[in-house]
């Protein structure tokens, strides 16, 4: 049996070749999951009598990774957007392309799984959500405002939000606008 990649070399270099071919936005999906690997210790045997070994690889991450990466099956038309363009994948197959390309030649990548992050929740959390879904809650994403303010692609309650946020851009401080700590 090969050397198998460790399971975060595996995934910086499947990030990194996917941004080599464009995928940005598929290679920060994925680095914002965490990465569990397994492999079969047993061979099997393919049709061409060379022994093989079965990979299986699990994702968990956020909400817009998980809806992102899960995107599997059909392909994209890409008739609508050129009609000489060849088809082009969903982003679940590339980035299990993009992975199994990195494994060694008698590993096959037979199992590949989103899942959603489990957090470890405080034990106020269920009240907290509660009061967030219901109004009653305030946090800073101003999700709710009636009428956001958007600056350079940030939502604010508020036009003192605003100038404050536009003072530290042109600061150069690191500000967190939208930042949510449970």
């Amino acid at each position: 049996m090969s050397i198998l990649p460790d399971t975060n070399d595996l995934v910086v270099s499947a990030a990194k070749f996917l941004i080599e071919g464009g995928d940005d936005t598929l290679a920060a999906a994925m680095l914002s999951c965490t990465v569990t690997a397994f492999y079969t210790e047993r061979a099997y045997r393919d049709n061409y009598g060379v022994d093989r070994y079965h990979a299986f690889l699990e994702l968990r991450g956020p909400r817009a990774a998980y809806d992102l990466l899960n995107q599997f099956g059909h392909f994209i038309n890409a008739m609508d957007l050129d009609e000489f363009a060849e088809p082009v994948p969903n982003p679940g197959e590339r980035v299990k392309a993009a992975i199994a390309a990195l494994l060694p030649h008698d590993c096959t990548l037979t199992e590949y799984a989103v899942r959603a992050e489990v957090v470890t929740a405080a034990p106020t959390a269920r009240g907290d959500l509660l009061e967030l879904v219901h109004g009653k809650a305030i946090h800073n994403q101003a999700i709710s405002a009636e009428q956001p303010i958007i600056w350079a692609g940030l939502r604010f309650r508020s036009e003192p939000e605003r100038r404050i946020a536009r003072a530290f851009d042109a600061a150069g401080v690191l500000f967190f606008p939208n930042a949510w700590g449970a």
